[in-house]
């Protein structure tokens, strides 16, 4: 498998990986590596009794194709709790339990309203000029993208971290007519109620309490809006995409 990676959930690839061989994982960031064989000028050495030690250290490049091949690898191998819907015609997603790994091809939209650059921008201009301190809220905060796929007529949300994209924010868009292949987790067992916010600034981006939503809600600039989606939806857990 050649192609690019989108996006990458490492942690969450790296903890359900280990759930399914049952043990932890090591993190290898660099080898060192020994040779007593060798002479200071690179001749191999003909009597034994005479050695000389060199040494190097080297630097393990990490791949996530191979990453995102590995972890399918072992969905395959242990066949717990995973359905792809790429080689099985036979797969129904309204039967799948919640917390189960799928696999889909599919094409992504990111709804009509979000914009993420201009959202920031908006979001900063609007608390400093309220309050200096919820502008310190967003200093750090990775904005979380609201997405939108469908899977045998039946639509899916989901949110993923700007933090994880391994391609630039305004290259996303262009992925919204190619078909690409997605590794997500069932979140809802039961579809969603379209009526419930796919996205909701004030709590996926934001993050206030309930009690400063509501009143912020008298004031709530057109940018702060929840998005809502036209239909019922599933809501699924995106850990990895690639194309």
């Amino acid at each position: 498998m050649f192609g690019k990676v989108i996006y990458f959930d490492e942690e969450k690839i790296n903890e359900y990986k280990s759930a399914l061989l049952g043990k932890k994982n090591i993190k290898i960031n660099q080898i060192e590596v020994s040779d007593d064989k060798v002479g200071a000028a690179g001749i191999s050495i003909v009597n034994a009794s005479i050695k000389a030690n060199r040494s190097y250290s080297a630097e393990i490049q990490n791949s996530l194709l191979l990453e995102c091949n590995e972890f399918e690898r072992v969905l395959n191998e242990k066949q717990i709790d995973y359905l792809d819907f790429t080689v099985s015609e036979q797969c129904d997603i309204s039967t799948i339990p919640r917390g189960y790994i799928i696999k889909f091809d599919g094409i992504l939209e990111i709804p009509e309203g979000f914009d993420i650059s201009e959202t920031i921008h908006k979001y900063k201009k609007f608390f400093i000029g309220k309050n200096e301190e919820f502008a310190a809220l967003l200093e750090d905060k990775f904005p979380r993208i609201p997405l939108l796929m469908e899977l045998d007529g039946n639509l899916l949300s989901a949110k993923i971290d700007i933090g994880k994209l391994k391609i630039d924010y305004v290259e996303l868009e262009d992925y919204e007519n190619i078909e690409i292949t997605v590794l997500a987790r069932m979140i809802s067992t039961n579809k969603t109620s379209k009526n419930k916010a796919i996205y909701d600034p004030l709590k996926d981006y934001i993050t206030l309490n309930r009690q400063l939503r509501k009143l912020l809600a008298k004031d709530k600039p057109k940018e702060l809006e929840a998005i809502l989606a036209d239909d019922d939806y599933y809501v699924i857990e995106i850990i990895a995409m690639y194309q």
